[in-house]
């Protein structure tokens, strides 16, 4: 069996993949904003943190509990985030601040705030959920393509940094 950490497991792609990893028996440590997805525990563990990811200091405190509670950490995914859709010229500074909050810096945020850890375990599969916008970009989705397109370059060099440490990066 295997411990996950997921960030964003409230609904959609998160929650999906916590309950299919819930019923094949594995542990997830999973976060949320608030409240409590709906996931039926079945043959797993279910860690739940709440943070805000958006919060600088919550990636450390994600990690420092997530190791508290299980002590290893074999997959990661990055997966909280959300879109911000619309004409470039009528998006705010702090609209654009928080999409790049969540979906660029929180994923380095939890990524830096792992990797000492990861490299004394000497095994990990980090799986930064990125979008087609970073990569074929469409009208009206500027700032969204734009943080999915720094996720994905980021998961392009980090993985070539950490291959040699028995670190994956998707």
């Amino acid at each position: 069996m295997a411990t996950w950490l997921i960030t964003g497991i409230s609904r959609g792609l998160g929650l999906a993949l916590a309950q299919e990893r819930l019923d094949r028996g594995d542990t997830v440590i999973g976060t949320v904003r608030q409240g409590a997805p709906a996931l039926q525990v079945g043959a797993g563990t279910l860690h739940l943190l709440q943070a805000d990811l958006a919060d600088p200091a919550a990636a450390l405190d994600v990690v420092r509990e997530a190791y508290t509670r299980t002590q290893v950490i074999d997959v990661i995914v990055n997966n909280a985030g959300y879109g911000l859709l619309g004409a470039l010229e009528t998006s705010t500074d702090e609209e654009m601040r928080q999409l790049f909050e969540v979906d660029v810096f929180a994923p380095i945020r939890l990524i830096r705030a792992a990797l000492p850890h990861l490299r004394v375990q000497g095994h990990c599969h980090i799986v930064n959920v990125t979008s087609i916008a970073g990569r074929a970009p469409g009208i009206g989705s500027a700032l969204y393509c734009a943080a999915k397109g720094a996720l994905e370059s980021l998961s392009a060099a980090l993985a070539l940094e950490v291959a040699p440490l028995g670190i994956k990066i998707t």
